[in-house]
Order: C-alpha cells, then structure tokens, then sequence
C-alpha cells in the first residue's frame, strides 16, 4: 500500500498539477481583474498549471497535464487521456528528430509530417497547435523569431505578398539533414519536386479532392498518400467540415484569452491584447466574418459579437 501511494505521489510530482487558488491569484494580480466564481471554478476544475513545463510562460494554464519538461502542444482530441498520450508521443519524436536538422523550420517540416502520419483524432492541424508546435522548434533549436519593424506610411508591393504565399503553400525545403548519404538526398530532391507539384494541384483544385487526387496518383503511385500532398488536399477540398474547424479553433481561442475577454465585456474597452485580438482576426476572416483588413470592420464585428465569444456560443 506504501508502495502504491509513493508511486502515485511521484507521478503527480512528474506531471503538471492542478491549477490553485494561488495561481488564479496570480492571474487577476497579472489583469488587475477579479473573476467570478465561475470561472475561478473552471480554472480550478479543468485546467493545469504550466509551471514545470517547456515553456511555462506561453500560457496562463493548460487543458491537460504534461510531463515536466515537455512542451504543452495545445491538442485538442475529445479525449484527454489521448490528448496526454499524443503529447508524450510527440514531445519523444520531436526530441528525437532535434538532432537530424540544422535548421528550425527543416525541423518543423518533418515534425509535422511525421505528426500527420502518427497522430490521429487530436487536431494536430489546429491553427493554434501548429502554432505551438512551430514555438516549440525554436525553443529546442535555442531560436527565436526576429521581429522587423516597418512604418505604417512605407509601401509593401503586392508582388512581394505573392512570392510570401508561393513559399508558404510550397512549404518543402531543400536542406539536407545530417548524416544522410548523397544518393538519398538526390532521392529525396526528386520527392520534393513532385510533392511541389502535387500541392499545386491539390490547391488548384480546392473542393474537388477525388479528381485532384486521381491526376496526382498518375504523377506516381503513392504519391496522394504522402502526408504534405494529404493535408494540401485537406486544405484546399472545400468539403471539409469547415464549421468543426471553426468551432475547434474558437474554443481555444476563448481558453487562451479568457480573462482579457471577459474583462473588456464588462468593461466596455475593445482594447485586447494584441495576440488575443489577432486570433479573433483572423479566425473572422477566415470564416468570412470579415471581408477585409479594415480595423473599423473588425472593431464593429468584435463589438457585436464579443458576449456570443464570452458565451460560448460561437464555439
């Protein structure tokens, strides 16, 4: 029975804990905002302290325990025994993979295919996952974004935009990782090229997936199953359940930015925190909430919309 309760108590001591009243101290001190007692109940129900974790200041708390170390990847499975399960899993492959790659984003690539291959039913493809994940390819590389700032009054030329999104919807870059053999990596450059291909096609032919899927398997056999080409198809097939999405992403959003949503409901002030107020953003735009980049239209949807978000009922 000893054994039993010590084994428990080190398991405990190895996961995250249960948030306390101490930590929802801490975040009304960090807002200047008291809460109510339902959400001081949520917290303390349903959510775990991200203290002990990879990156401990990258969320006020978190939706599942994880072991101490490891990155917290935001996954969000209806089951969270498999959320924690795939956390492990992935923090495991991302540490075993650190070392093949030079570079973050070569790191981030391969991660993510060999997520989208192994991980299924956790929303690996979650805006805010992926966001998470490409966090946690910097943190382990010890790099970090560098941020540029512009004057508002300083022209971008539209071409520029246009050769940005080539490079992100190509996705696939040509580094060589360490210790492959020349032949592989000639191998490997030939792939790519296909899989480029294969990826325009499928964002070419956005919402009819079984054709874009047949032209591609005439490319090579086998090539439609390759995790880019699969998740390329995903994206662009208009048939997906767009509205789970949706829904999946806005919960997160709402998790993540709570106290600073619920304050400026009952303050009145719009005024959100600018990573709070650039994924309502985009989540509104990308729902066709907003047509536009105009801060009006998005202060006027916020406005009307702001205590459905609270509510939950845009989830």
């Amino acid at each position: 029975m000893k054994f039993k309760n010590l084994r428990e108590s080190f398991l405990l001591e190895a996961m995250s804990k249960p948030m306390t009243m101490r930590d929802v101290k801490a975040i009304e001190k960090k807002y200047n905002q008291k809460m109510d007692q339902e959400e001081i109940d949520d917290y303390l129900e349903n959510n775990f302290s991200p203290d002990g974790s990879a990156r401990p200041d990258a969320w006020l708390s978190l939706g599942y325990p994880v072991r101490r170390g490891d990155y917290y990847f935001a996954l969000i499975g209806k089951r969270k025994g498999r959320n924690i399960k795939d956390n492990q899993r992935m923090n495991d492959q991302l540490k075993k993979m650190k070392p093949l790659y030079d570079d973050p984003g070569a790191l981030y690539d391969n991660f993510m295919d060999w997520c989208y291959e192994n991980i299924k039913d956790s929303g690996v493809g979650d805006t805010m996952t992926r966001e998470e994940i490409w966090a946690a390819c910097l943190h382990i590389m010890k790099k970090r974004v560098a941020t540029v700032y512009v004057d508002e009054d300083v022209a971008v030329d539209e071409a520029f935009f246009k050769r940005l999104f080539r490079r992100l919807v190509r996705g696939i870059r040509k580094l060589k990782p360490k210790g492959v053999p020349k032949e592989s990596v000639k191998e490997a450059v030939k792939d790519e090229k296909l899989i480029q291909k294969a990826v325009k096609i499928a964002m070419s032919m956005g919402g009819n997936m079984t054709g874009a899927y047949k032209k591609i398997e005439r490319m090579k056999r086998g090539l439609g199953d390759h995790p880019v080409v699969m998740n390329a198809l995903r994206l662009a097939n208009e048939s997906v359940n767009e509205n789970v999405l949706a829904e999946m992403e806005m919960k997160q959003i709402r998790r993540k930015h709570n106290v600073a949503l619920r304050r400026a409901v009952k303050t009145g002030n719009l005024e959100l925190p600018q990573d709070a107020e650039e994924a309502l953003f985009q989540w509104a735009f990308d729902n066709n909430e907003i047509k536009t980049d105009d801060p009006d239209e998005f202060t006027n949807w916020l406005d009307s919309n702001l205590d459905d978000i609270v509510r939950g009922k845009l989830d």
